[in-house]
């Protein structure tokens, strides 16, 4: 502040005697402690300007060094933070989705907001162009981008990407902070109704299996952007489609789209052909 005296400490961890304390008061109880802070020099890597995405976040990798390192997620809200790392934040924290994800996708290393940001990648850009060229983290990190510039088209990031060809603008729906939401709750919303205690899950009838997180961005993506009459005709006909549906999960090509190179583009764009083909099916008039 104007009288040099800094910032006041709140909701300290640890140190808890100091709350509300600012430096000079430390100055004044603590000198030994004043003087470590004094003292303490800190170091600071610059990354300028036009610097690419994929070795910023290679920087932020090697310098993350000191206790438990980075989880991709927390390195993406850093480096793009803004109007995207607020709404991710936001959805992973709405009642719908706490509820609907029952405690099992935890908040502590933003998983929970890693999931929100798989099912937005997917609803903003094709899954087709999903490919061997682009890695699932340059994949998420360039949607954290894309989501920005809803809010600001100038976004720098954005603008850069797009002229480099990393991004081509006819290739992203463009939806409203709002659009978004309710597209969310009506992914989680319309998965809880039509699956019941199966949703977000690998399973159909009988023991449930764990939910899923290729299971809960591609039904939601689907399945929001169904309209309330093809909704319905699905409904009327949801004895046929959970049999032919639980075929479908049963068969061990499927199964491999699921595991752990269920990321891989062949195996992303199976699972949302299959599912898409399966809806189109029951939904339609003329069935």
């Amino acid at each position: 502040d104007k009288m040099g005296h800094g910032f006041r400490l709140k909701g300290l961890e640890f140190l808890k005697t100091l709350e509300g304390c600012d430096i000079k008061d430390i100055e004044k109880t603590e000198i030994g402690l004043y003087n470590r802070i004094m003292e303490t020099e800190f170091s600071f890597t610059i990354i300028n300007p036009g610097t690419h995405e994929e070795v910023k976040r290679n920087i932020f990798k090697r310098i993350n060094t000191g206790g438990d390192p980075l989880q991709p997620q927390e390195i993406r809200n850093a480096l793009y933070a803004g109007e995207a790392t607020k709404l991710l934040k936001k959805l992973a924290e709405s009642t719908c989705f706490k509820k609907a994800m029952g405690g099992k996708v935890s908040s502590l290393r933003m998983e929970d907001q890693e999931w929100v940001l798989g099912f937005l990648a997917f609803l903003i850009r094709p899954y087709r162009n999903f490919n061997r060229v682009v890695s699932m983290d340059d994949w998420l990190s360039e949607t954290m981008i894309i989501l920005n510039s809803f809010v600001d088209s100038n976004n720098p990031d954005y603008v850069r990407m797009v002229a480099e060809d990393k991004i081509s603008e006819s290739l992203v729906e463009r939806f409203s902070y709002e659009e978004l939401e309710y597209r969310f709750e009506r992914a989680i919303t319309l998965q809880e109704d039509l699956f019941g205690k199966h949703a977000f899950r690998a399973s159909y009838r009988h023991r449930r299996t764990p939910i899923n997180r290729r299971i809960f961005e591609t039904w939601g993506v689907l399945l929001s952007a169904l309209t309330d009459e093809e909704y319905r005709n699905l409904k009327a006909r949801r004895r046929e489609f959970m049999s032919a549906y639980g075929k479908l999960l049963e068969g061990k090509n499927f199964k491999a789209t699921l595991s752990k190179h269920g990321m891989e583009p062949s195996a992303v764009k199976k699972r949302f052909n299959d599912f898409s083909n399966l809806l189109t099916k029951y939904t339609s008039n003329d069935n």
